[in-house]
């Protein structure tokens, strides 16, 4: 009896908050209720938890958002005077939409969501329906991430598969300038994209095609030309795990001086990974490489990197968590070559290197105090009957609020007195080309960090390393641009400073700052015209990154400089023998038109600008070192 006295006392005040809600006037109920909007949120009579509510307004286009507790409630305290669209949203649910009026930021307001259950039969016909009633940035957020992205045109675009149906993506980007060298030139990109799902597995194929040409090739001025291509799928779902499948083809050819150099670059690239219960994840990978013309330079270029080569990698790794205060990751690795060099400057014989190694690593977690984690671990190598060990150690502290400080510190040790063989060389590119693992004999690093994930956070470190082999960086991931880059040799030594700092700037501007600092060398090397050099270089790389969310508008700025310089040791003296610079500005500006406009599809613009000074050591075309060369960029996306 008493509880069903309670019960109608309950359902009573429910009502008088709901009554107010719909009238727009405060209701009581066992006392004043508090300002704002609150509500629960119900799956048939049950609340449901963790399930995420916006509230957005619709002539301002702002968002907040709020999580429901364990009785399925949420709250927005501070709600000013608008229309908004209240969406509730949780996976395995079809999203629900409110629409709710406000006269004043100090009125109370309840209100209970019904989450439908996702009906098979009739999603693919919901979701178009629910397109046209959800703003498309809400709509974007609640759609599950895929990882990786076709389009990138919007500052942080939307990743992933649709809920029903497909979705298709279409961008276009045409840019004009001194694409490379001193020669005007163009620039075509196209990219499709289709995503959606087939039954539970999640389905996604990318496609992308671009060409270049800058000067004329048919006369004796230089010039460049080239094609590039790739194709991506990727296959997800809980009961089959993730399936990635790449390919890319890319052609260049440069002509100076009457001489043609091609570039050749193909790669087929499988992976397959695979959850492991709650605590463990396995994947394997396949990876070949057929490049002729990529890594090695027109100019003055150590002997270790080759005319042309092949290469093949199969790798598997596998983690999982041990108990509530370890984790253990362990990989093994096969990696095969060919690599073909000159046997000496200017000579037609080649010389072909066939290198075979394995590579074991485990690195493990120990959380033996709330604030204190050990990290250790082993990365070994076997390459022709020697073997080599990096241990490596850490420790990160925890420290309040929201502060860590780590220090790890490694050391390759080579248990037989073998030369490194000719050809060890590493490609990887500039901000993720040094681990630790693959290129350095020794390595020390020094980090602080506050806060984590999308948050606001700040990080600063340093770092020290010592290579023990050659390492060929590029300055990006565009192959076009192979000619940005340089080089790192066995006796190198690169300290380095880096930090990056994520802010809101009040309630509408969200904005990332990262840059790294360093400078060394000194490590001697023989080029391929046999001569003997000791190798310098510094680089300083700048970017801001920011959103504006009420327009959906992404600026993107940045500034790279990369200084080399080679001493040829001559009897015992180091004199110049030959040096380059290359500084590159970077402006972006994105803008998501649907946001604008309210369209029901995905548009976004980009116009981008490039501005040149100088080329680095491996510049295929001759450059003016003082003049100033452009790019502007302009492209066009649709998701529908």
């Amino acid at each position: 009896m008493g509880g069903s006295t309670q019960n109608r006392r309950s359902f009573r005040g429910t009502r008088l908050l709901l009554l107010g809600a719909l009238l727009g006037t405060p209701a009581l109920a066992y006392g004043e209720a508090p300002v704002g909007v609150a509500g629960r949120v119900l799956a048939g009579s049950s609340p449901v938890a963790q399930a995420t509510v916006y509230a957005y307004q619709v002539v301002e286009r702002s968002l907040r958002r709020a999580l429901t507790d364990g009785g399925g409630e949420f709250a927005f305290a501070t709600l000013p005077a608008g229309v908004y669209k209240i969406i509730a949203h949780k996976s395995g649910f079809a999203p629900a939409v409110t629409v709710l009026t406000r006269r004043s930021a100090e009125e109370s307001q309840f209100l209970q969501v019904e989450l439908p259950a996702i009906d098979a039969a009739g999603a693919e016909v919901g979701y178009w329906e629910l397109r046209a009633e959800v703003p498309g940035d809400v709509l974007r957020e609640i759609q599950t991430p895929l990882g990786e992205e076709v389009i990138s045109l919007v500052a942080n675009p939307a990743a992933g598969f649709a809920p029903a149906g497909f979705q298709t993506e279409v961008a276009a980007t045409t840019g004009v300038g001194q694409v490379r060298g001193d020669a005007p030139g163009q620039m075509l990109d196209g990219q499709l994209g289709l995503r959606g799902k087939l039954g539970r597995v999640g389905l996604a194929v990318d496609g992308h095609f671009r060409t270049l040409a800058a000067g004329d090739t048919s006369t004796a001025e230089p010039s460049l030309a080239g094609e590039a291509a790739a194709l991506r799928l990727r296959l997800d779902g809980p009961a089959v795990g993730r399936f990635d499948l790449a390919a890319e083809s890319h052609r260049m050819v440069a002509t100076a001086g009457g001489g043609e150099m091609p570039v050749d670059f193909e790669r087929i690239f499988l992976r397959y990974h695979r959850e492991l219960g709650d605590d463990g994840s396995t994947s394997v990978l396949a990876q070949y490489v057929d490049e002729n013309g990529l890594y090695a330079g027109r100019r003055v270029h150590p002997l270790d990197l080759p005319l042309s080569s092949r290469a093949l990698r199969l790798e598997g790794t596998y983690r999982r968590d041990v108990g509530q205060t370890g984790r253990m990751r362990s990989g093994l690795r096969y990696r095969e070559s060919l690599r073909d060099y000159a046997t000496g400057w200017a000579l037609p014989e080649q010389d072909s290197v066939l290198d075979r190694s394995i590579d074991a690593w485990s690195y493990a977690d120990w959380e033996f105090a709330p604030t204190w984690v050990m990290q250790y671990g082993m990365y070994s190598t076997a390459r022709d009957g020697s073997v080599s060990l990096a241990p490596r150690a850490g420790l990160l502290v925890r420290f309040r609020p929201d502060w860590e400080a780590s220090v790890s510190a490694s050391q390759r040790v080579s248990l037989a007195d073998v030369e490194t063989p000719r050809g060890e060389f590493v490609p990887a590119v500039l901000g993720a080309a040094f681990g630790c693992a693959d290129a350095e004999e020794s390595c020390y690093e020094l980090q602080m960090l506050h806060g984590q994930g999308e948050g606001e956070n700040v990080r600063v470190g340093s770092s020290w390393r010592q290579f023990d082999r050659t390492v060929r960086v590029f300055l990006r991931e565009d192959l076009f641009a192979a000619g940005e880059g340089f080089f790192m040799v066995p006796g190198d030594q690169l300290p380095e400073i880096h930090a990056s700092i994520r802010r809101e700037l009040g309630e509408h501007v969200v904005a990332s700052f990262t840059s790294a600092y360093a400078a060394g060398g000194g490590g001697a090397f023989r080029a391929a015209n046999l001569r003997l050099y000791r190798n310098d270089v510094a680089y300083l790389t700048t970017a801001l990154d920011a959103t504006i969310k009420p327009t959906s508008t992404g600026i993107y700025l940045a500034f790279y400089r990369v200084e080399q310089s080679l001493d040829q040791l001559h009897r015992g003296r180091l004199r110049p023998a030959s040096a380059a610079e290359l500084e590159r500005i970077e402006l972006a500006v994105s803008q998501d038109v649907a946001r604008l406009f309210g369209m029901t599809s995905d548009w976004a613009v980009r116009v981008g600008l490039e501005l040149l000074r100088g080329a680095t050591l491996f510049e295929t075309l001759p450059v003016d070192p003082d003049q100033l060369r452009h790019r502007v960029t302009t492209g066009v996306a649709v998701r529908f």
